[in-house]
């Protein structure tokens, strides 16, 4: 399925541009099951509120933002979702 398509469907989150949770319900099952080896990985910034807090939510939003292009462009056979 095409990006824009997903966009389409709200199956990518707006601020980053990568799959949300409603594409991760839809299509996990699947990926799991033409995948059958792959793992899952979540992470959860720790004190997250006070890079807003310090610096702003312009920044915070230009952290989540790179940290989903990193993701992207190093686990490219991945699911990656925020």
């Amino acid at each position: 399925m095409s990006r824009s398509n997903l966009q389409v469907t709200g199956e990518i989150d707006f601020l980053t541009q990568i799959h949300n949770e409603q594409y991760l319900k839809n299509h996990y099952q699947e990926y799991l099951e033409q995948n059958p080896n792959s793992n899952f990985v979540m992470i959860d910034f720790q004190k997250f509120k006070s890079i807003n807090d310090t610096f702003g939510h312009n920044v915070g939003d230009l952290y989540l933002i790179t940290f989903a292009q990193i993701l992207e462009r190093n686990f490219f056979d991945s699911i990656v979702v925020r």
